[in-house]
């Protein structure tokens, strides 16, 4: 253990503005000892990989840290492989945090459903993607789940669609995070008066892909333009003249 007389410099030099790295240099046993490691990681969190072996394996130590105002997130991409595959660096984790550490978890952790469908929410989608276990697209309430998430994901992951392309719960989930899948739909589903309208109410230029008889149908074409106020481009040149005469 190190003397309290030195450990107490060490954090009184780091409190007045020394960096780690030249106290570290100058006493390199310094990273073994909670105290210093604490103090140092509140200077800025980068430290944490100067940290002995030891420190950037024990979870307890790196979830105190975390717990006095510290980025988990931070601390665990400078952390021991092996805290990876421990389910307490999950617990305290922010939506955003956990999506961003999601690509360096263990498997074991990427197999929990609910940790892969949070990692799914939000900027980090398109990455995530790709770290999620195949055997997790094995199972229909989690890939339907996605879906919801985002539509695009039933073409985009080659798992998914060989599995759940036919099937239609998947395409009412798909246009109803996103519009504009109606473009890869099946041509039934473009003719289909519920399917376009709900397509059409999330994003209003789909319209652009349904069938001629709906793109002729005033009553899409205003939901539609509910969110899309230019979708009367892609209406018939009839609903346009109709629409014209209505303003």
């Amino acid at each position: 253990m190190m003397k309290e007389n030195l450990q107490e410099t060490i954090i009184n030099q780091l409190m007045m503005g020394e960096t780690f790295i030249n106290l570290y240099q100058q006493h390199p046993a310094i990273n073994d000892d909670e105290t210093v490691m604490a103090a140092a990681i509140y200077q800025d969190t980068a430290n944490f990989k100067y940290a002995s072996d030891r420190l950037r394996r024990d979870v307890e130590f790196i979830l105190q840290v975390a717990d006095r105002g510290q980025s988990e997130e931070h601390l665990i991409m400078y952390a021991d492989v092996s805290v990876l595959y421990d389910e307490r660096i999950l617990y305290g984790l922010t939506v955003e945090e956990l999506a961003h550490i999601y690509p360096y978890l263990g498997l074991n952790l990427r197999l929990k459903p609910s940790v892969s469908q949070i990692a799914l929410v939000g900027d980090s989608y398109e990455r995530n993607l790709a770290f999620v276990p195949a055997e997790l697209w094995a199972d229909p309430e989690f890939a339907l789940r996605v879906v919801l998430i985002k539509g695009s994901a039933l073409i985009g992951v080659h798992e998914l669609s060989k599995k759940y392309w036919g099937q239609p719960e998947f395409w009412w989930a798909a246009i109803r995070s996103e519009g504009m899948m109606l473009k890869h739909a099946f041509h039934e589903y473009r003719e289909d008066y519920d399917f376009v309208k709900t397509a059409v109410k999330q994003n209003g230029k789909s319209l652009k892909y349904a069938a001629l008889p709906l793109r002729d149908d005033e009553a899409i074409v205003k939901v539609a333009m509910k969110t899309e106020p230019m979708a009367w481009r892609y209406a018939t040149e009839r609903v346009q003249h109709l629409l014209a005469l209505h303003h």
